[in-house]
């Protein structure tokens, strides 16, 4: 052992000066990120799959509910819908889309959770910055336009007309407006917080 010291000393120094060191512990962060953002990949999917399912499950039932209780949810959950008739225009219409508005959440869940999945295997690369939380606000943004475009179209398919007033027109696309506004202050944020700071390179896991 002795003896194969001046071996080992010369390798350590050879290893020293060739940055072998500074090469493994590279070597050890890149696994240890990639199997990080593997997990969070699979759990994405994971919460993905069972969205989709749930939103099929969602429209399922809508499909066999029965008239009354189709009418009363559209009553009860657009505040600008006094009164709802399933068969005033055409019912198969009016049922898919309610189906649709009940499953919206389970779809959007199930949609940017998947797109989540593919942009989480790129943290480890530093080209992930700030996204994540602009595509869960354009999701926010997404939802709010659909509930408003689905009461207008319901209205109009539930045998009565939407009332172009100021007061109904404010609580359907007062959200909508609001969300969307509030997403481009975030998204111009976003781009102006990573655009400074990506010159020193500090912004590398910035918005996760």
């Amino acid at each position: 052992l002795i003896g194969a010291m001046p071996l080992i000393m010369g390798i350590w120094i050879l290893a020293k000066g060739l940055g072998w060191e500074q090469q493994l512990e590279r070597l050890m962060i890149d696994m240890r990120e990639s199997a990080t953002g593997g997990i969070w990949s699979s759990l994405l999917w994971g919460l993905s799959i069972v969205s989709f399912l749930l939103a099929i499950l969602t429209a399922y039932q809508v499909f066999y509910g029965s008239p009354a209780d189709l009418e009363g949810y559209v009553v009860e959950t657009f505040s600008g819908i006094e009164s709802f008739e399933l068969d005033a225009i055409s019912r198969d219409v009016a049922v898919w889309i309610i189906a649709f508005d009940q499953a919206l959440t389970w779809i959007l869940v199930a949609t940017f959770s998947f797109i989540l999945s593919l942009g989480v295997l790129r943290w480890k690369e530093g080209t992930f910055t700030g996204q994540s939380m602009v595509i869960i606000a354009f999701g926010a943004v997404v939802y709010s336009i659909s509930k408003a475009v689905i009461e207008v179209v319901l209205a109009e398919l539930g045998g009565g007309d939407y009332a172009l007033e100021f007061t109904t027109v404010s609580e359907t696309w007062g959200l909508p407006i609001f969300v969307l506004l509030a997403y481009y202050v975030l998204r111009t944020a976003v781009e102006s917080v990573t655009s400074e700071a990506g010159d020193d390179g500090s912004n590398r896991f910035w918005g996760i």
